[in-house]
């Protein structure tokens, strides 16, 4: 993808440069693009803009769009950790929805959100004194609720993340433009000539592109299933490996188990 984008930018800058074979080509073996039905988007994923969580947080807790600043999200790269922040003027607004509907007495929406988004289940502890000093006990009664608001918020963020046409389509550029960079070569070994092979043995189409990835490619897992003709592949890549001269010795070891 970067180098697709170079070569059009160059191609753009200097029309008459040359340039718009290499974009041709380039465009040529892109990998297809994965459509959003096919990308899972978890609440806290770390390639999702910080926009789409503030506003999912705004819209599910029908927070005033007036206090654009009231909720702030900040994002770690050092250790992939969320925090939400809240300013003084956000108490009591929308009290239900933070304290009922997706929150609990114990613990508010905006800390069940944050858990969710470093992808950590919240847990509710009573501090209960022991002479001098303080521990802390589960509260399972507490910990089961705040966990059931956790799963109400994370179901409605995935109902929430595609149903606006545009923001889909941005994460759908967004995630292909990070993660699918890689198109697999393909192979085509109906080139191969195959001089003294006994004319009893006619190679299949998929082992002659086996024949040249092996040739081509180097060290090569032939992940083929019983029966499709591995012995034969291997066979033939290895006489096309001395008519080329890439291999001198070549061994075939077999192990039985």
């Amino acid at each position: 993808m970067d180098k697709l984008e170079t070569a059009e930018r160059y191609a753009e800058m200097y029309p008459n440069g040359g340039y718009e074979k290499n974009v041709q080509a380039l465009k040529q073996v892109q990998p297809e693009a994965i459509k959003a039905s096919e990308i899972a988007v978890r609440l806290g994923a770390s390639w999702v803009d910080e926009k789409y969580y503030k506003q999912f947080i705004y819209e599910l807790l029908d927070l005033p769009t007036r206090y654009t600043d009231g909720v702030r999200l900040f994002y770690n790269p050092h250790d992939s950790s969320w925090r939400v922040d809240t300013s003084f003027y956000m108490n009591g607004q929308s009290y239900m929805n933070v304290n009922r509907v997706y929150g609990t007495d114990r613990v508010n929406a905006y800390k069940l959100i944050e858990d969710c988004l470093n992808l950590r289940a919240t847990s509710v502890f009573d501090p209960i004194k022991d002479g001098s000093t303080t521990r802390y006990e589960l509260n399972k009664a507490e910990t089961i609720a705040a966990r059931e608001k956790q799963n109400a918020i994370r179901e409605a963020f995935k109902n929430w993340i595609y149903a606006d046409p545009e923001r889909r389509e941005d994460l759908e550029r967004t995630y292909n433009a990070k993660f699918n960079r890689i198109k697999l070569p393909s192979y085509d070994g109906s080139y191969l000539r195959f001089p003294e092979m006994n004319p009893a043995i006619e190679l299949k189409p998929h082992q002659k592109n086996a024949v040249h990835r092996i040739i081509t490619g180097g060290n090569t897992l032939l992940h083929h299933v019983v029966g499709s003709g591995k012995t034969f592949t291997i066979c033939a890549a290895i006489m096309k490996l001395r008519q080329y001269g890439l291999a001198k010795k070549p061994m075939v070891y077999s192990l039985i188990s």
